[in-house]
């Protein structure tokens, strides 16, 4: 005899079925000469579970032949001790990062998730791998990622996950970023008024293996905007390599008669420049968290490479 909660997933796993009935007998019994039609083939959801669902492991729903491009594969609440290779454009969810595990065996493929398609979708699960204690942490059989993007697919959206005890959470190995931000415009308010807006932007061009990350610079000549459209032109003022910072002030950037004329109190702006390839990061100042830089705005795109070998921190 099936438990409640066995039961239940049962039923769920079985819910289109019993809808698609309901519907024909109601449609029978309001017109007995109506016929009832097969849709159109619209994207799957096929469910995992040990018991009930359509398949039993993640893998297996994965490499099933009627389990095809644009698909979903619905994991329910549970631990499942497995690595999975994720080789279809598919959305592959969870109940939820306290709901669902996933562990990466012992002697498994090196990571937990791998993902060797474009456009898959990864999301609500907890990532893990078995034997996490200090007497196995450089035992060679254990995983060490917890999701790897091996080769150049693109497209990967991972989101609302727990990475949990990896040596590392995600590996992009193979990859590289193209059309990346080239051009930043930056909503500020008046110098005069709060003090201390900063813009910190990070590298996207360079090499990771070799830690020389370049782009974060300004390149060129800058502009400064007063909310009236009024500007005026300043230098090269954001410096730096592999991340880049600067702080607005009166008289930073330098345009003629300072930025607090240019955009007197009471007044916002803006600033429009130019960088190698790179990332942005806005601080308020810490004094008053909800004044100073609004919006940070992507105004053009260039195209740059940056090989990554490990995702690591490198600034």
């Amino acid at each position: 005899m099936r438990t409640l909660a066995t039961l239940t997933h049962w039923l769920f796993c079985r819910r289109t079925l019993f809808i698609v009935t309901i519907i024909s007998v109601l449609a029978l019994l309001v017109s007995p000469e109506l016929k009832v039609t097969q849709p159109v083939k619209a994207a799957t959801t096929w469910t995992v579970y040990p018991i009930g669902c359509n398949y039993t492991s993640i893998q297996a729903a994965n490499d099933a032949v009627t389990t095809v491009h644009g698909d979903t594969i619905m994991v329910f609440a549970g631990t499942y001790i497995e690595d999975v290779a994720i080789t279809k454009s598919l959305i592959v969810m969870g109940a939820g990062v306290g709901s669902t595990t996933v562990s990466g065996p012992l002697g498994g493929n090196g990571a937990t998730f791998t993902i060797q398609a474009n456009n898959v979708e990864l999301k609500n699960f907890k990532i893990t791998r078995e034997g996490n204690n200090a007497g196995q942490w450089n035992d060679p059989t254990l995983n060490s990622a917890g999701i790897a993007i091996q080769g150049a697919f693109t497209g990967a959206n991972i989101h609302d996950n727990l990475i949990t005890q990896n040596r590392t959470g995600i590996d992009i190995n193979g990859g590289g970023y193209d059309a990346v931000p080239g051009q930043f415009a930056v909503e500020i308010q008046s110098p005069v008024d709060a003090a201390g807006q900063r813009i910190v932007t990070a590298g996207l061009s360079g090499n990771l293996i070799t830690s020389q990350v370049t782009g974060a610079a300004q390149v060129g000549i800058g502009q400064a905007f007063n909310e009236k459209e009024v500007f005026a032109s300043f230098s090269n003022w954001l410096t730096g390599g592999c991340q880049a910072r600067a702080t607005i002030s009166t008289t930073s950037p330098r345009v003629p008669n300072g930025l607090g004329v240019l955009i007197p109190t009471g007044q916002a702006g803006s600033l429009k420049f130019n960088v190698g390839a790179a990332v942005g990061l806005i601080m308020t100042p810490r004094t008053a968290p909800w004044r100073g830089i609004r919006t940070l705005h992507k105004t053009a795109v260039t195209t740059s490479t940056l090989t990554i070998p490990v995702l690591t921190p490198v600034c």
